[in-house]
């Protein structure tokens, strides 16, 4: 806790966990207003109560697939996003702004289907209500409805190993073992559906990719 904002003077300093653990490697974190997801190599994902006083006690959410290496929460959407070896989950919360200490419901997407491989990243535009994931092969665009849109080499993608996933003034920017690249949050499969007035740079078209450097593949 802190004594004063202005300061940044810390007061006290709790514990998460109220008996001692064993975390291990911590491989994700993410955080609404009143709840903390914790992914580690030894507990795997851990939600835990920011509410004060604490409103529940550390739950640990159990998910098939291996070591949890990306999570995200989504207030907007009431989701948590979490990637792993086997699948990308969403954990559905009734409370957009207070999350229980359980998702009402856990869905999932297969690693190996559209995602080709382990979600490495994940980002929320708030212009377009999507979530961008980054996974070494291609980018993929997720609306609120679950649609989810593949962004590879076949949408003109100059890039793969990627590593990285971040969002900008109405760009995603991907970055790579070497370099990065930057293309319209706009663009889509359907490239009709991309309007090119949302591009002013280079030449109003969605579909064009800027690339930053080193060899490409």
């Amino acid at each position: 806790a802190l004594k004063d904002a202005s300061c940044r003077e810390v007061e006290s300093v709790s514990p998460l966990l109220s008996t001692p653990s064993t975390w291990g490697e911590v491989t994700a974190i993410s955080f609404s207003e009143t709840a903390l997801w914790v992914a580690s190599s030894k507990l795997g994902l851990v939600q835990l109560s920011l509410s004060s006083p604490i409103a529940y006690a550390p739950q640990q959410i159990a998910l098939d697939g291996g070591e949890v290496g990306s999570i995200l929460w989504v207030g907007h959407w009431g989701k948590l996003l979490v990637g792993t070896p086997a699948a990308l989950y969403s954990l559905h919360y009734s409370s957009r702004t207070s999350p229980g200490p359980a998702p009402d419901k856990i869905t999932h997407e297969w690693v190996g289907a559209i995602i080709d491989t382990v979600p490495l990243g994940m980002v929320y535009d708030s212009q377009g209500d999507t979530v961008w994931i980054a996974e070494s092969q291609a980018v993929h665009k997720l609306r609120h409805d679950g649609g989810l849109w593949r962004i590879g080499q076949k949408q003109g993608s100059p890039i793969t190993n990627i590593t990285s996933v971040a969002v900008s003034n109405g760009f995603v920017w991907i970055g790579c073992e070497f370099g990065a690249t930057r293309v319209s949050t706009m663009i889509s499969p359907v490239q009709q559906e991309a309007a090119v007035a949302h591009n002013s740079e280079p030449g109003g078209d969605p579909w064009v990719w800027m690339y930053y450097a080193g060899s490409r593949h």
